[in-house]
């Protein structure tokens, strides 16, 4: 009876050991839990749990699992880490960013037994980027005419994690430049191709590690228009003869404007039979052409006139050249049947239009009225001007009455 006794007492004893050595208790998460949001900037944690387990120091030890979620996509940082006999870890990490969750848990291990803890979830705060301004170009600057190229800068910080995404477009054709293009952790863009006349805007936004972000107000600048300059008639000179037999000539002109900035159209006259020989043909960004058919006996009057962007300069002076009667002089008769041609193309027109800027020009000096779509005046000059100022007109229909009585229509589009 007694043996019996004893060797049920060492079974339950075996037993028991086998119990406690096969067993473990999950943890209790404790800090940070429940979706707990931490201040931002928090660039470490304490993680902290209860161990729920009585036993000798050592025996049970705490794997520890920390992933950052990111949208659909989970950042791993400790995949069931091994810290030891331990109720709390310190997270220092690199990859703890403001505007971020992080899930983990905690996993005690026994010999071959594991329970593992639920899981918590904390977040760290995320405070708004400051919203970038303009520095370059500053907000509604006019750059200079000729400037064929810019680049976007603006406020911001580089070294805070913040990065930026830029937006872009020339505003005049609707081009798009930059579509919320990236620029990381830099505070300006690479250079782009610009043109005069034409008006750019462009907004910029700050976010940090994927978060919320902050969008600048939208910037505008401008590229001045290069003054369209009227060129001037070389050869043949005013008047000039040539022998009988010529039937063509080079009409040579100073183009009197920056190569690659404006074309050029020609008009020719045969004044003796009053027939258009070149309706105002454009020739490109050149410096001269040839006319050919020319016949014994006949008077040609020529211009030529500058073009940029559809708009036209004032005409250049008229040269007259003859081609000589074979067997006598030239033949030279009154231009009275190209007066009506080339008059026409000298009467006062706008440029630019329709127009966004602040000021539009005449190509040749007058005086005017400006009235809007109702009839009613608004402006006027007396004496003749080259142009005159539109920042106060709101975008609309317009009426320009020069000096010759004709009346323009201006649009204006801003």
């Amino acid at each position: 009876m007694k043996r019996h006794f004893y060797f049920l007492i060492t079974v339950l004893i075996v037993l028991n050991h086998g119990f406690l050595m096969g067993q473990v208790t999950k943890p209790t998460l404790t800090f940070p839990t429940g979706g707990m949001t931490l201040n931002s900037g928090t660039t470490n944690v304490s993680l902290q749990w209860a161990q729920n387990e009585s036993h000798k120091s050592g025996s049970v030890q705490y794997l520890v699992y920390v992933a950052r979620v990111n949208g659909t996509t989970t950042d791993v940082i400790w995949n069931y880490e091994n810290k030891g006999d331990v109720a709390g870890v310190f997270l220092a990490s690199s990859k703890l960013y403001d505007g971020q969750t992080y899930r983990w848990k905690v996993k005690a291990v026994k010999g071959t037994a594991s329970a593992e803890s639920s899981e918590g979830t904390f977040s760290i705060g995320y405070v708004l980027p400051n919203k970038p301004s303009a520095i370059n170009p500053a907000n509604g600057t006019t750059l200079p005419a000729g400037t064929s190229s810019a680049y976007l800068k603006w406020s911001g910080s580089n070294t805070d994690g913040t990065a930026y995404s830029v937006s872009a477009m020339d505003k005049t054709t609707g081009n798009v430049i930059f579509n919320n293009t990236n620029t990381y952790n830099s505070t300006s863009t690479n250079s782009f191709n610009t043109t005069d006349g034409h008006t750019y805007q462009w907004s910029v936004r700050a976010s940090k590690n994927g978060g919320p972000f902050a969008e600048s107000a939208l910037f505008t600048f401008s590229v001045a228009n290069l003054p369209l300059a009227t060129p001037n008639p070389i050869s043949p000179k005013n008047n000039q003869e040539y022998p009988t037999g010529t039937t063509k000539v080079d009409l040579v002109w100073d183009k009197k404007n920056k190569d690659g900035t404006a074309t050029y159209e020609v008009g020719v006259v045969d004044i003796t039979t009053g027939k258009l020989i070149w309706d105002y043909v454009n020739k490109n960004d050149v410096g001269g052409t040839t006319i050919t058919g020319l016949q014994n006996a006949h008077t040609y009057q020529w211009a030529v006139r500058s073009v940029r962007n559809g708009t036209r300069s004032a005409l250049s002076q008229v040269f007259k050249f003859s081609i000589k009667k074979s067997g006598s002089g030239a033949r030279i008769v009154a231009d009275t049947n190209a007066i009506g041609y080339f008059s026409e193309y000298s009467t006062p027109s706008l440029y630019p239009n329709p127009a966004n800027g602040t000021e539009v020009y005449f190509n040749t000096p007058t005086s005017f009225k400006l009235y809007n779509s109702e009839g009613i005046l608004l402006k006027e000059s007396g004496i003749e001007v080259g142009g005159f100022a539109i920042e106060s007109l709101a975008s609309g229909i317009y009426f320009v009455k020069t000096s010759r009585g004709e009346t323009r229509r201006l649009i204006i589009q801003k």
